[in-house]
C-alpha cells in the first residue's frame, strides 16, 4: 500500500445526478437504461441505487443511500484519537518511555478495537497507520532525542537500578 495514493480517475457519481435519474425512474416510471444514459452514468450503478433507495423507502427512512468510496479500515473513531493524542502529549511532557506506535497498540487493546493481526504479533501499531495518523494531526512533532538528553537519562537509569 503506497503511502501517497493519488486518484488517476474521476470516477464516481454526484449523489445529486443519481437523486435525480432515480426520481425519474420511480416516480416517471421511466426505464433504467435509457435514464442513466441520458444522465450519463451506468446502469447498474443507476439500478443498484434505485435498489438501496427503495429498501431504505421500505424500512421507513427517509434518508438518501450513501454514495462513493468511504474509509473502512480506520482503527481509532475521532474521540478516541483525541485521547490518543492527549495521552501523547502527556507522555513527552513526562518522558514517559513509550513510542506512539505502543501507545496506539495498547489502546486498541484497551478500547477492544478491531486492529491489523501484524499490530498483535508485534505488539505495535504499524508504520502505515503512524504516518497517516501524523497527517490527520498535524499539531503533534516528532522529534529525536539529543545526545545529551539520552546519555543524562541512560545515567539516571543506572542511577535508580
Amino acid at each position: 500500500m503506497p503511502r501517497q495514493w493519488k486518484r488517476k480517475t474521476d470516477r464516481g457519481v454526484p449523489a445529486s445526478v443519481l437523486k435525480k435519474a432515480s426520481d425519474e425512474v420511480t416516480k416517471k416510471g421511466k426505464s433504467v437504461r435509457p435514464v442513466a444514459k441520458a444522465h450519463g452514468i451506468c446502469h447498474v450503478t443507476l439500478s443498484r441505487y434505485c435498489k438501496s433507495l427503495q429498501k431504505l423507502r421500505d424500512q421507513g427512512s427517509s434518508d438518501l443511500p450513501s454514495v462513493g468510496y468511504w474509509s473502512s479500515n480506520n482503527v481509532f473513531s475521532e474521540v478516541q484519537e483525541t485521547v490518543l493524542v492527549d495521552c501523547l502529549t502527556q507522555a513527552a511532557d513526562l518522558y514517559y518511555g513509550l513510542t506512539p506506535h505502543e501507545f496506539a497498540y495498547q489502546l486498541a487493546v484497551i478500547y477492544n478495537i478491531k486492529h491489523p493481526q501484524t499490530w498483535d504479533e508485534k505488539q505495535v501499531a504499524g508504520p502505515d497507520w503512524f504516518t497517516f495518523f501524523m497527517k490527520r494531526i498535524p499539531s503533534l512533532s516528532m522529534r529525536s532525542l539529543s545526545l545529551t538528553l539520552t546519555l543524562t537519562l541512560n545515567l539516571f537509569l543506572k542511577h535508580i537500578a
